[in-house]
């Protein structure tokens, strides 16, 4: 079983090995799936959370914090975590 770096064990992590092509592409698939339905439900609960008359500007702010926030992640330099 794989760890972190402080030891506590981290279940499902060596399933797919990150050598292989096989993979790197089930690992970036579950990711993506993932990813997806994390925010779907997060625009779920946004939504249902708020008044019908400011659905659509809360709905619009959410989503472009997300945006500028994805951007900024992609734009900020690579670092190697030791």
């Amino acid at each position: 079983m794989a760890s972190t770096r402080q030891g506590a064990p981290v279940p499902g992590a060596g399933i797919f090995a990150a050598d292989s092509m096989a993979g790197i592409t089930a690992s970036l698939i579950f990711l993506g799936v993932g990813w997806s339905a994390s925010t779907v439900a997060g625009s779920t609960l946004l939504t249902r959370s708020v008044a019908a008359r400011n659905r659509p500007q809360v709905q619009g702010l959410s989503d472009a914090l997300m945006n500028v926030a994805g951007a900024a992640g992609g734009a900020s330099p690579a670092r190697s975590w030791p």
